[in-house]
C-alpha cells in the first residue's frame, strides 16, 4: 500500500548563486530542509510542478509570477 504526501510549496528565502551574463540560479535551503525531512521519513519525490499565479492589471491584461511550486511525494507503508 502506497502513502501520498502533496505539498505546495513557495520559499521566499532563496539564495542567489549566480546571475549574470544571461545565468541564472538559486538555492531554496528553507525548502530542502523541508524535503529532506520527507525523504527520511521514506517518502519518495515522485514530481515537482512549478506554480504559476496570475495578475490582473486591467481587463485584457495579464501577467504572471511564480507562486512557489507543487511537490508529489509518495512512500510504501
Amino acid at each position: 500500500m502506497k502513502k501520498c504526501k502533496i505539498l505546495h510549496i513557495n520559499d521566499g528565502t532563496a539564495k542567489v548563486i549566480t546571475n549574470g551574463d544571461r545565468h541564472f540560479v538559486e538555492e531554496h535551503p528553507w525548502a530542502e530542509d523541508l524535503i529532506e525531512g520527507y525523504l527520511n521519513q521514506g517518502y519518495e519525490v515522485k514530481q515537482m510542478i512549478p506554480n504559476y499565479t496570475p495578475n490582473v492589471q486591467k481587463n485584457g491584461e495579464y501577467s504572471f509570477f511564480i507562486g512557489g511550486f507543487t511537490v508529489f511525494m509518495e512512500k510504501e507503508v
